[in-house]
Parts: C-alpha cells; sequence; structure tokens
C-alpha cells in the first residue's frame, strides 16, 4: 500500500516507472531509488531535488506526506557508509554492522584470521555432530552476515552461504563456522568494496562452478551431497554489481555439466543488468544523467568468462551431442542469447587463477584468496 501511494506520488510529479526494476523511477531532472520507505535522489544539480522534495510540503496535495531529508552528498544508504577514495573512486563500508556482529557474537577481542573459512573443507549437516550451544541467535547473526555478504563485502559470499543453510538446525560446527568468519571481520573491520568505474560502460560476468563439491562432507544418503554449487560475479564499468554463490538446484553429472548450468543462471541476471544498463543510457535516463558521449563509451557487448574448457566449448557450439542432449533445454536457452543475430554476448577463455567467480564456489588457500580478493574487492 505504502509502494502504491508512492508510486502515484512520484507519477504525479513527472516521473516515469522503469521498464526493468519497479522501484526505480525518472524524471527529466531526478532519479529516484526506492526501498521500502527509503529513497534516494539523484541530479546533477541540488536545485532539481530541493524543489522536488518542496512538492511534497504543499498543501493541497492528494496524498499526505512525512518525511526526513537526509545529506545533500550521498554519504550512507539503508547502513552502507559511502567515502571517496580520492581517486574517483568509492569505499563501501559498514564498519557499524561488523561491530555489532562481533558484540552479538562475543567475539570482540578474538584473534583475527586471514580467511573466513578453515581447511577443513566444505560445511556439511553435521546430523550427529553437538548440538548449537551459544547463547547468541545463530539465525540473528547469519542474517546479518548476509546483508553484509550482499552489499559491501562480496568475498564473504561463500562462507556465508554455507552457514546460511543451516539456520534451521545449526550444530556446534556450524556455530564454530561463524565464529571464523567473525574472527576474518575482526581483522579487516574497516575495508569494503571499492569501486573504480571505468569510461566504459561495459557489462561484463565472471563464472564458474564446483562440481559435487560437497561429497564426503554431506550424508551421502542425501542426494544434496552431490550437488554443485554455482558462482558468478556481474560487473559494470569494472564495478562489481551483483554476485551470487548458491547450490544448483539439479544434479549435474559432470564438471562440464555444472559449468553450463552455472552459465545458464548468470545469463539470467546478465540480461536483466544489461537491460538495465541500456535503459539508464537510453531515453529515459540520458536526460537526466547528462552523459557526455564523448568521455563515456557505452557498448551492448557483453563477455563472460569462463575457465573450463568442455563448457566453453559447448557454449559456443551448435552441435549437440549423446554426452549433452540431456541438458539441451538449458543449452537451447543459453545458445539464443549466445547466437543471436546481434551477438551481444560472447563466452571467453579466462586462465583459472584470474576466474574471479572462483571465490564464490570454495574454500581457497590464503594466498589465492587474497589475489582474488584484490582483483573483485580492490583491497
Amino acid at each position: 500500500m505504502w509502494f502504491q501511494k508512492l508510486k502515484k506520488g512520484l507519477e504525479a510529479r513527472g516521473f516515469v516507472q522503469s521498464d526493468v526494476d519497479k522501484c526505480l523511477f525518472y524524471s527529466d531532472k531526478v532519479i529516484c531509488l526506492c526501498y521500502v520507505d527509503d529513497c534516494c535522489l539523484w541530479s546533477k544539480e541540488q536545485k532539481h531535488i530541493d524543489d522536488l522534495l518542496e512538492t511534497f510540503r504543499s498543501e493541497g496535495d492528494e496524498y499526505e506526506w512525512e518525511f526526513t531529508k537526509g545529506d545533500d552528498s550521498i554519504s550512507e544508504f539503508l547502513g552502507v557508509d559511502i567515502k571517496p577514495t580520492g581517486d574517483g573512486g568509492y569505499k563501501l563500508l559498514q564498519e557499524g554492522l561488523i561491530k555489532k556482529i562481533l558484540k552479538e557474537t562475543g567475539m570482540e577481542d578474538c584473534n583475527a584470521k586471514p580467511t573466513p573459512t578453515s581447511s577443513a573443507g566444505p560445511i556439511g549437516q553435521d546430523k550427529l555432530g553437538k548440538r548449537a550451544h551459544h547463547q547468541w541467535s545463530y539465525s540473528s547473526v547469519v542474517g546479518m552476515l548476509l546483508y553484509l555478504a550482499s552489499n559491501s563485502r562480496p568475498e564473504l559470499a561463500f562462507s556465508v552461504h554455507q552457514v546460511a543453510r543451516f539456520t534451521h538446525s545449526p550444530r556446534a560446527s556450524h556455530e564454530e563456522a561463524v565464529l571464523r568468519i567473525c574472527r576474518y571481520l575482526q581483522g579487516t573491520k574497516t575495508e569494503g568494496l571499492i569501486l573504480r568505474p571505468s569510461k566504459e560502460l561495459k557489462v561484463d560476468c565472471w563464472v564458474d562452478a564446483d562440481f559435487a563439491g560437497l561429497w564426503g562432507y554431506e550424508d551421502v544418503t542425501d542426494p544434496v551431497c552431490v550437488k554443485s554449487r554455482t558462482g558468478f560475479v556481474i560487473s559494470i564499468a569494472s564495478c562489481p554489481l551483483m554476485w551470487v554463490s548458491k547450490l544448483q538446484q539439479e544434479i549435474s553429472t559432470s564438471t562440464q555439466e555444472s559449468e553450463f548450468v552455472a552459465l545458464s543462471q548468470s545469463m539470467k541476471d546478465l540480461i536483466y543488468v544489461k537491460r538495465l544498463v541500456e535503459e539508464a543510457v537510453g531515453e529515459k535516463g540520458a536526460a537526466v544523467l547528462g552523459l557526455d558521449k564523448s568521455s563515456i563509451k557505452f557498448t551492448t557487448k557483453s563477455t563472460v568468462y569462463e575457465d573450463n574448457n568442455g563448457a566453453l566449448a559447448l557454449a559456443n557450439s551448435t552441435r549437440v551431442t549423446p554426452r549433452t542432449r540431456h541438458y539441451a533445454v538449458k543449452w537451447f536457452w543459453f545458445r539464443q542469447h549466445v547466437h543471436a543475430p546481434d551477438k551481444w554476448v560472447s563466452v571467453v577463455k579466462v586462465d583459472t587463477k584470474n576466474q574471479v567467480a572462483d571465490i564464490m564456489t570454495k574454500r581457497l588457500p590464503q594466498e589465492t584468496f587474497e589475489y582474488l580478493r584484490k582483483k573483485l574487492c580492490g583491497w
């Protein structure tokens, strides 16, 4: 009901709702991004925002409005601090949330660890293990970790998703995994995702999969033990925008198949992000953004980076073989975009050591983790 009221109020003031993201609105001078009852307004001139806010105070409006104005320059939104780096970039920080997590778990003075996962391997259900015994709320802490990992700390996605699987029935081993993440946060509480946009508005995607990674760590009578994990990172102008680490719903029968399933999953989000960027620099967003086309280049070409030769060959092939026909539906769906007449997406080979999405699929040695974290997060 609140959103319908807000939508009508914005439309009455000349805003048009995005076709891609229903929480995004454009006018000829201001862009409005809504998240429940928090709105972020952007314009090239502060005057346009002030004039808009003044209309919400005017009497005689069909609706009654009550709002609190924030800072003129966006320094914090939805609990994420936004700090200029001084070189044209921005750093996203959630120090307050990290301190809250450490306080909730009693880890304020714990020793720091260099990685968020231990060397023990993936985390299973541990049905016969000791029951959770700590006084803090497992689900509450995991919820905070999920918000942290999804906004400013993408390198946590794999470790946090692992512990999030067991919020319904946590064991002592799962609590220890949460505390390991806390020890990692202790040493990195002042760090966050650094965004340094390039002048080319290109949408790219890094995709990886861990084939049957839970085998040997889960109950062998449970089908989940052979499920593979998908990991991908989508970037705009070289800035990570969306990252995913999750188990695949179906069971893949080979590394090639698991990698191709991951490609298919990432394509759905890649299409969405590409459409959003095209809209923002197109007819709806061009007027308010006032982009200098001579300094900013937009390309409709996207590149998907894959490190598995089998999946790479299949993605660029036009043949279905007896070994691959059982997942032909995903193959045909993926193929229609890769082999579309405009050829807007290409799938290319990337060396495994530079596969950014690898950090989303498995536990990595400290040296590898820190190398990929630098490429992904900028620190």
